[in-house]
């Protein structure tokens, strides 16, 4: 009994280029009594809705072709070994096929050459099928019209017209999405594609980061985008982003987790773009009044890729301090000479990258300058700076009217450490040093002790 294999073929053939996406459909089903060569060329993964238009890119590469039967519907029967079934049908060695651009290099291509199985056929049967294809994208489902086949040998069989298609609506499925950040000195620039569904919110966490490290982000509609992890095909949507907010460690870690809410109006994705995260850790931030000055005070706990600081004064800038970039942090000082006695100012910082992207710290002080800064009138302990500290840290108290001081500091378990003050002070501001150096990383506790008129409490953290 002789066989003949069935040719298949279905092309969309372009009146321009391809990469135009404009031209006509050609179905054309053809059968010989030698070889076997189906393939399909040009399919979109959307329908085209009229003449010369086409919607989408080319079908992607693993999107199967499948033969059906006509009589039932069905996909038809496969028997690797090729013969007639009970029926009088003969069997199809391969009833699906998988699109694979890289064969000819164009998008929606598929071939199977002259040495893969397609449909065989015993010389003599008498039987008269009839056929179609079907190509089934994400979005959209391509049938081929019927067409007769019959036993014999160089028979052949044309038909041209425009393939139908009928676009799919397939179900959205949100979804949240969790980046962990490893080293967030070196993670930005970052990109990710994300896909959202048409007004449902999906969360965006960025895990690894402490309460000072704020990302910043762009979001770009769509992910056809040069970036690696935004080059994805797909329908833009038109994202709108909520306030970030930071989630702590619920275990009371370190680091926790700065969130996000994405939602669109439309199906479709976003390339989620991390430009930076807020390269400075802000330690301790402190104003200590002068006589027609104030003295600023801070510290980081580490810093990269930052040019300087920006002071401000009432929300103007009135200074700026370069940046040491020591990712185990640094500390730096500012004096606003200008301030005028008997007025209250409020400090705050910004911090400007390499880039020349400013960051606000969000972070205010405030003082008073006097005529006499050694004129205290009221009893004071001021908070450490910096803090926190590695190995010295400054320690500030007033004193109204000459008094005995003690000034002491306690571990976390309330032992006495070190006893940096105990005798007679003059009135006025003091500053000391204390040196922890032979004192193990923790949280520690300073106390001062002012006659019988005042005893205060303030808390420090040595990190080394």
């Amino acid at each position: 009994m002789k066989l003949r294999k069935l040719l298949f073929a279905v092309a969309i053939l372009a009146m321009a280029s391809l990469a135009s996406a404009q031209g006509v459909t050609v179905g054309a089903f053809h059968y010989f009594g030698q070889g076997a060569n189906f393939y399909v060329q040009g399919l979109t993964d959307h329908c085209v809705p009229d003449l010369g238009t086409a919607v989408g890119d080319g079908a992607p590469d693993g999107t199967p072709i499948v033969l059906y039967h006509a009589f039932d519907n069905q996909p038809y029967p496969v028997n690797a070994a090729g013969g007639v079934g009970g029926d009088g049908r003969p069997f199809a060695l391969s009833n699906t096929w998988l699109i694979n651009a890289g064969v000819l290099g164009f998008p929606g291509i598929f071939t199977t050459g002259f040495d893969q199985p397609g449909l065989s056929i015993p010389n003599g049967v008498p039987t008269n099928l009839n056929f179609y294809l079907v190509v089934e994208t994400a979005f959209a489902r391509w049938k081929s019209p019927t067409f007769s086949l019959t036993s014999g040998l160089n028979d052949d069989v044309t038909i041209q017209t425009w393939l139908p298609c009928e676009e799919l609506v397939t179900p959205c499925t949100p979804q949240d999405y969790n980046i962990h950040v490893q080293n967030w000195h070196t993670f930005a620039p970052f990109y990710q594609c994300l896909h959202l569904c048409p007004g449902v919110t999906s969360t965006v966490c960025l895990h690894g980061l402490k309460a000072d490290n704020r990302p910043h982000v762009t979001l770009i509609p769509g992910c056809d985008t040069q970036y690696l992890g935004c080059q994805e095909t797909c329908p833009p949507a038109a994202p709108a982003a909520g306030p970030w907010f930071f989630v702590p460690d619920p275990l009371g870690g370190p680091v926790g987790s700065w969130c996000i809410t994405l939602t669109s109006p439309l199906e479709g994705c976003v390339c989620f773009c991390v430009d930076f995260i807020e390269s400075a850790e802000l330690g301790s931030f402190d104003a200590v009044a002068q006589d027609n000055s104030v003295e600023l005070a801070w510290n980081t706990l580490s810093e990269s890729n930052l040019a300087s600081f920006r002071v401000l004064r009432d929300g103007a800038v009135i200074g700026n301090v370069s940046a040491q970039n020591s990712v185990t942090g640094a500390s730096y000082t500012f004096v606003d000479a200008n301030a005028v006695n008997g007025t209250t100012y409020t400090y705050s910082l910004a911090s400007v990258n390499m880039d020349g992207s400013v960051e606000d710290w969000g972070v205010t002080v405030t003082a008073t300058p006097s005529m006499n800064a050694a004129v205290i009138t009221e009893y004071a302990l001021h908070q450490n700076y910096p803090n926190p500290f590695n190995p010295t840290t400054n320690i500030v108290f007033d004193v109204v009217s000459e008094n005995f001081v003690t000034l002491t500091v306690f571990n976390a378990m309330g032992q006495e450490v070190s006893t940096l003050v105990n005798g007679t002070q003059a009135a006025g501001r003091h500053t000391v040093a204390f040196d922890a150096a032979n004192l193990t990383s923790g949280l520690y506790f300073y106390t001062v002790k002012i006659g019988n008129e005042f005893t205060a409490t303030k808390k420090m953290m040595l990190v080394k």
